[in-house]
């Protein structure tokens, strides 16, 4: 009888296994001002659900006032949920966060660096890219005072915002971070 119940757990978690995704594989494409996660048009209303059923359980979740934050370190990611007035959740996302290069240690950011793919106006979002590349992509969108700088972009398109934050002088993509407007 044993073996049969250590037979069905093993099943069991086998079958659980199959719904997780890698880091390697999660993917993001921001293009004509849709945002998406897999295949799931995130800022159709910036639902958390769908997001989290794809993501499962974050490793850390920390309550601020502003949000709720919950980090995926295997992801590099961090995905913030607003909160109402009395600092109760409401269910939608404010901004995920992508990190291509570690951040100061902080609860809300992640030990781990961005593995999967994220596409923006069909430009491949990675560590080496320079920030004229990115403004070059970005075109369609409009630019929200970009003064000249070699460490910020930020744009806005139908609803949604996209911040990038480059190290240095514009050499090296940071992270990305999109959001609603």
């Amino acid at each position: 009888m044993k073996k049969i119940g250590i037979a069905l757990l093993a099943v069991a978690f086998a079958g659980l296994s199959f719904k997780l995704i890698s880091p390697e594989k999660i993917g993001f494409t921001a293009k004509d001002g849709k945002f998406m996660l897999e295949k799931i048009q995130v800022n159709a209303d910036w639902s958390l659900q769908p997001v989290m059923e794809i993501l499962k359980n974050p490793t850390r979740t920390t309550a601020a006032e502003k949000g709720r934050y919950f980090t995926y370190d295997d992801f590099g990611l961090t995905v913030i949920e607003a909160v109402d007035k009395e600092n109760k959740p409401t269910g939608k996302i404010t901004e995920i966060q992508v990190h291509f290069i570690l951040q100061k240690t902080a609860d809300i950011n992640p030990k781990a660096t961005f593995k999967g793919t994220f596409k923006s106006e069909g430009l491949e979002l990675a560590k080496e890219l320079s920030i004229d590349k990115v403004r070059n992509a970005m075109s369609s969108w409009t630019s929200i005072g970009d003064s000249g700088s070699f460490t910020e972009l930020h744009y806005k398109k139908d609803g949604m915002y996209m911040r990038f934050e480059f190290t240095g002088r514009g050499h090296n993509l940071r992270s990305v971070y999109a959001g609603r407007e």
